[in-house]
């Protein structure tokens, strides 16, 4: 009995140390109305996007242009020719995305998005299950957009 107390009480020390440490609304989901800070690095793209449909397929293909450019060693990459080139299960998530955005290719899904500003105010209006992105708008009212909540500092 002592040795599974000691190992309990082990594991909720863990578990609040890591909890105490997450510092974005992807490790612990952050609540409507919190105030957050939106974080962007060079070499990192995220798209802010007016709809979370919009968002989840442009974040995605960012990360596969991203994958490309990193294996081909090419600095500029078509995202039209990288979504064209995806095979098995990637593909499908993103035909999936593409069609659920409304939006008919990659090139104009991120035409119809912004590059993320870091270090914005913002507060949580709402975040979806679905995606895990999260909308936020201007701490002053500004017009609101999705982004992923990976990139959303508590």
């Amino acid at each position: 009995m002592q040795r599974t107390s000691t190992i309990l009480v082990s594991l909720a020390l863990t578990l609040l140390a890591t909890l105490a440490a997450a510092t974005t609304c992807g490790e612990v989901s952050c609540k409507v109305g919190q105030q957050v800070t939106t974080y962007s690095a060079p070499g990192e793209p995220v798209a802010a996007c007016a709809t979370d449909a919009l968002a989840a397929y442009s974040n995605f293909m960012l990360y596969l242009v991203a994958a490309d450019a990193a294996s081909t060693g090419q600095e500029n990459v078509d995202p039209n020719a990288v979504e064209a080139k995806a095979t098995g299960d990637s593909a499908d998530v993103v035909k999936r995305l593409r069609e659920a955005s409304g939006v008919a290719s990659a090139s104009d899904a991120l035409k119809a998005c912004s590059p993320l500003k870091g270090g914005l105010s913002v507060v949580v209006v709402e975040v979806s299950k679905k995606t895990n992105n999260a909308k936020v708008s201007g701490a002053n009212g500004e017009a609101a957009f999705w982004i992923p909540t990976e990139y959303l500092d508590r």
